[in-house]
């Protein structure tokens, strides 16, 4: 007695069929080509370009066909987070093939996309958006754009119509915008998306009626078909569960990375921040106590890199014993953020930049290197005009007071 299965299973002739009976699109692609990718240096580049999108888009369209998708989400390397080349991916991509061609290319015309593209520094994403005319009465590429804009809370969308729409994010990190994660959001949102619309597969509702899972499901050559041991529908299910765990483990791997950048970002701000408010103190100490502080601090030895004598500013731990550094292992201290070495080792020094506590010092060992003692910085008093206020307290002008004794004093 045969077996009966709840799929209908496509016959080949059926298939070629139905590719041949949907006209291909008509697609209007609106966005203007900047000129630098039309000039000759860029000629290789866009031949690596068209060459990425062709072969995705031959892949694209053999998955569309045996799954049934209607949209396809993606990211492509090429274009390197340059929306004007991944608009030229998206083309390439959707190029009518030629038959008479030996190897094929494009060909995805029907369906709908998102692709993405990153720079190799993590700077910025760019995001294209197709619609066939077919979907226009349900989605508009501009519409779809919009929305994923919105939902990643990022980017500028720089065109938009019902075929295509780019936009571009740049790595914000002041507002929590980092391309690593929104790269992965963007694919996800842009599934989510089509989820609600009813455009693309939920995992939820999937059912077997609405795949081919591979060359097996096919009738055999002499038009009856083999039962399997165990039941087909086993083998899908196993290998989605594989493959979803698969996907699981690379976005926690990917988070991973994510966050370990993000906490390397902030360290990098805190340690910066620290930095430069470790300089404002140190220029204002020397503005208070004067340049006479600089100088040949004689038999004086740098206990962080051991330099010997200290030339410049000399400064001295308040926490430690005896402890002095020169001016450049001060600014490496940077206000107890940055290092602490302890290249003399003539005594025990925490190596601990927290631990020391640094003060602008000299005495009889300094040898001044500024003429006339160098006090600390004085304000000049502004000069008096000949209608202010005389300073000498009378409450005359100054000119019917002291301006001529002061004109006359000697220099």
């Amino acid at each position: 007695m045969a077996t009966e299965f709840s799929f209908q299973i496509p016959t080949v002739s059926n298939f070629l069929f139905t590719m041949c009976e949907t006209a291909y699109p008509d697609i209007t692609y609106g966005a203007d080509v900047p000129d630098r990718i039309t000039s000759d240096k860029m000629e290789k580049k866009m031949k690596k370009i068209v060459k990425e999108g062709g072969k995705r888009g031959v892949e694209i369209e053999g998955a569309a066909d045996m799954g049934g998708l209607q949209f396809f989400c993606t990211a492509m390397d090429e274009p390197n987070g340059d929306v004007d080349l991944l608009y030229e991916s998206m083309k390439a991509m959707n190029e009518k093939s030629d038959p008479s061609e030996e190897e094929r290319k494009g060909g995805s015309g029907r369906i709908g996309k998102l692709i993405i593209s990153k720079n190799q520094e993590d700077s910025k994403l760019a995001l294209v958006a197709y619609c066939p005319p077919s979907k226009h009465d349900v989605l508009k590429a501009d519409q779809w754009m919009t929305v994923l804009l919105k939902t990643l809370g990022a980017g500028t969308m720089s065109f938009g119509d019902a075929y295509t729409a780019k936009a571009e994010i740049l790595n914000d990190p002041d507002k929590g915008v980092y391309i690593l994660k929104v790269k992965d959001a963007a694919i996800t949102e842009g599934i989510n998306y089509l989820k609600s619309k009813g455009l693309f597969p939920d995992k939820t509702d999937d059912s077997d009626d609405d795949y081919v899972f591979g060359d097996d499901d096919f009738p055999t050559a002499d038009g009856g078909y083999e039962a399997a041991e165990e039941p087909v529908a086993e083998a899908p299910v196993d290998a989605a569960k594989a493959a979803q765990d698969a996907e699981d483990a690379a976005k926690a791997v990917k988070r991973a990375e994510i966050m370990a950048k993000v906490a390397a970002a902030q360290a990098e701000r805190q340690k910066a921040g620290a930095y430069e408010k470790a300089q404002e103190e140190k220029k204002k100490e020397i503005e208070e106590k004067g340049t006479s502080y600089y100088g040949e601090h004689a038999g004086i030895t740098c206990d962080a890199c051991a330099t010997v004598p200290i030339f410049g500013y000399r400064y001295l731990c308040k926490s430690c014993a005896s402890h002095d550094i020169c001016e450049s292992c001060y600014d490496a201290w940077a206000g107890g953020s940055g290092s602490m070495p302890n290249k003399l080792a003539k005594q025990t020094l925490s190596t601990k930049a927290t631990d020391h506590s640094f003060t602008l010092f000299k005495d009889k060992t300094l040898k001044s290197a500024v003429k006339g003692g160098g006090g600390p910085t004085q304000k000049s008093e502004p000069k008096l005009k000949p209608n202010d206020n005389c300073s000498c307290g009378s409450g005359k002008k100054f000119k019917k007071c002291c301006m001529n004794s002061a004109l006359a004093a000697p220099n």
